[in-house]
């Protein structure tokens, strides 16, 4: 049901606290959150690294052979990555709303909201880093975001 380039995915709690997420490739990953919000990652392609987030809605990817790759949140569960992926996070929304979001693509998103960075600078990743958690540090709880959030989101 996904285009060229469109993955699904869908997360699912492990045990231990550590998230085990379905691609529709068949992709499987299997994640922990690290106290600092790094998401650390492997999966059964023999592939591992980490998710970073940057502030601006901005994910670092670095995977273990030291490739890194950028991705931007454009909301409803779409991400945006610098390699031309598109991933939708299908844990638990409606399959017609799966469906709707498939049909219209991440394109109707891509006009308001900009693309992952291609590359960012050691300084300017250290500044997004630094302005993500003075951000977070700010904001006040409530029901919809927590500063504890355990919940999976896009990136981890």
């Amino acid at each position: 049901m996904s285009r060229q380039g469109e993955t699904t995915y869908a997360d699912e709690v492990m045990a231990g606290g550590g998230v085990c997420r379905r691609y529709s490739d068949g992709r499987e990953e299997w994640r922990w959150r690290d106290p600092e919000g790094t998401v650390w990652w492997r999966d059964n392609r023999r592939e591992h690294g980490t998710d970073e987030p940057l502030r601006g809605g901005v994910v670092k990817r670095t995977h273990l052979d030291g490739r890194v790759l950028y991705g931007r949140d454009v909301g409803f569960g779409w991400t945006i990555w610098t390699d031309g992926r598109r991933t939708l996070n299908r844990t638990d929304a409606p399959a017609g709303l799966v469906a709707l979001l498939l049909r219209v693509g991440a394109s109707a998103l891509l006009g308001v909201v900009p693309p992952p960075p291609p590359w960012l600078s050691p300084p300017e990743q250290a500044r997004r880093r630094r302005d993500g958690r003075e951000e977070k540090d700010r904001a006040e709880p409530d029901d919809w975001t927590r500063a504890d959030d355990d919940v999976p989101d896009d990136f981890g």
